[in-house]
């Protein structure tokens, strides 16, 4: 019991750098770099598409992707917006063109799902390189189910970490946000790593 006592006691002396340390060591950002697409995934849509539209405008990638996400009850029943449509009209409001935004896939519920639109998109198109903007928490998990599922394609894919507005990789234990989604994400990331 004095044991348990003094290691719980440690960690909360020590959360803050502890919890740094597990961030740094859980997010993956590789550099951007020249590629093919910019593939915008499902969810993050306060910033995956921004991301995606700025790496356009630097010339990263002459093309911009989007998955076409299963459509939910309300959307059928034209109550809400279909985030591709959304992920278009944050696209074209910053300045990206029409042409350069292509959906890919066909009711598409899950990263793995979007992984198999893209290896799809690949193999018709032979691209050699995708950058995938994530956020910090759901880029471990994203690179490895791409890196995976992408296996014997030769296509590279790049996937740089973005911070949400509501947390950072310096602060995320801090926030309510910050905690579910690397708890989420530790769980899904394993769940990824069993079946696939």
């Amino acid at each position: 019991m004095v044991l348990v006592g003094v290691a719980l006691v440690a960690f909360y002396l020590f959360r803050a750098p502890l919890c740094l340390a597990y961030a740094d060591l859980w997010i993956v950002n590789q550099p951007a770099q020249k590629a093919d697409a910019i593939f915008v995934l499902g969810g993050g849509l306060q910033f995956r598409p921004f991301v995606a539209a700025d790496y356009y405008h630097a010339g990263l990638a002459p093309k911009i992707l989007i998955s076409h996400a299963k459509p939910s009850p309300t959307d059928e029943l034209g109550l809400t917006t279909q985030e591709k449509d959304l992920i278009r009209k944050v696209l074209l409001a910053k300045r990206v063109p029409e042409k350069a935004i292509e959906e890919i896939g066909s009711n598409v519920t899950s990263t793995v799902e979007e992984t198999l639109a893209l290896r799809d998109w690949i193999s018709r198109n032979h691209a050699r390189r995708v950058l995938i903007p994530t956020d910090i928490a759901h880029s471990r998990r994203a690179r490895f189910i791409f890196e995976r599922q992408l296996k014997g394609t030769e296509a590279e894919v790049v996937v740089t970490a973005v911070e949400p507005r509501e947390y950072q990789r310096t602060n995320w234990w801090q926030k309510e946000e910050g905690i579910i989604a690397f708890q989420n994400e530790l769980v899904k990331y394993l769940l990824y790593r069993w079946r696939y």
